[in-house]
């Protein structure tokens, strides 16, 4: 495990704009369950996490089930993991775009059906084809299978005519590794710009995971004051937040009143700006939920 604390101070950043104020899954259907290879780092995790060779293959098994009296068809997914804005790493597929730094993405080495069709009341095994990258590498590729069941996407309308939509899925991670080695942590700011989420103005700050580990228990605190008029100061804190390998997010901090009830958001006014933002975090090759 190592520990990891990043210091960014005297950041100034212009403004010259201006924005309007303005594991084990069931369900009653059928249930997805991994079994657990002998190269399994930890026989009691309800995910995958294998040492593989470079250049080794091998075939994973997921155990879907069929609880009903009709055949069901099950869509499998499988994605790179990200982090989200929050702070939270995630598994299923999403729209957020890759980091620059991911040379391995998880689907890329890993073959499966697209599509399993469950007869009623069946139990079935689905192979995963797993093929490590040739080259060698410390640290994990990280990603997750999604399972759905096909057809939740059809629309349903209620007797006052609102469309509700329904969808559950299930996600089983996925890490690959090559060996234990640690992998020395990093973060990086990259970037910080004006945005705005539902309406309500904030300061993205870019930060990026270029290496092949997860960052853990990441605490931050912000601090976004005013040059050009000292009054203006937004503050911002997380805990407990924690990145995927080579992942980057922006995190939001809000212009609002943070003192008001109501958080009314304010509109960023023109000018020079310092951002003092402090990041505690660890490191180790263990995934955590």
């Amino acid at each position: 495990m190592k520990k990891l604390q990043l210091f960014l101070s005297a950041i100034f950043l212009t403004l010259s704009f201006g924005l309007a104020q303005t594991g084990y899954a069931r369900t009653d259907d059928y249930t997805v369950k991994p079994i657990i290879p002998e190269n399994q780092s930890n026989k009691d995790l309800g995910y995958f996490d294998i040492l593989l060779g470079a250049d080794k293959e091998q075939t994973l098994q997921v155990e879907l089930s069929n609880n009903t009296e009709q055949e069901i068809k099950i869509d499998v997914t499988l994605s790179s993991a990200v982090t989200n804005m929050t702070g939270l790493v995630v598994y299923e597929p999403t729209e957020i775009v890759a980091d620059s730094s991911l040379k391995y993405n998880l689907k890329d080495y890993v073959n499966t059906p697209k599509v399993v069709t469950l007869p009623p009341l069946t139990r079935q095994k689905l192979d995963l084809k797993v093929k490590m990258p040739n080259e060698a590498f410390d640290g994990q590729i990280a990603g997750g299978i999604t399972f759905s069941k096909e057809g939740q996407n059809d629309k349903e309308e209620d007797s006052e005519g609102i469309t509700v939509k329904n969808t559950y899925s299930y996600t089983i991670a996925l890490l690959m590794r090559q060996n234990d080695n640690e992998v020395s942590p990093d973060l990086k700011l990259k970037t910080v710009s004006p945005s705005q989420i539902n309406g309500r103005n904030v300061i993205n700050v870019n930060l990026q995971n270029p290496t092949m580990t997860y960052i853990n228990t990441m605490n931050v605190k912000a601090t976004i004051s005013g040059i050009s008029n000292t009054d203006i100061k937004y503050t911002y804190s997380n805990s407990m937040m924690q990145m995927a390998p080579n992942t980057s997010f922006d995190l939001p901090i809000p212009t609002s009143n943070q003192s008001a009830a109501t958080r009314v958001s304010e509109p960023l006014k023109p000018g020079k700006y310092r951002l003092q933002l402090v990041v505690n975090a660890r490191t180790d090759n263990q995934r955590k939920i």
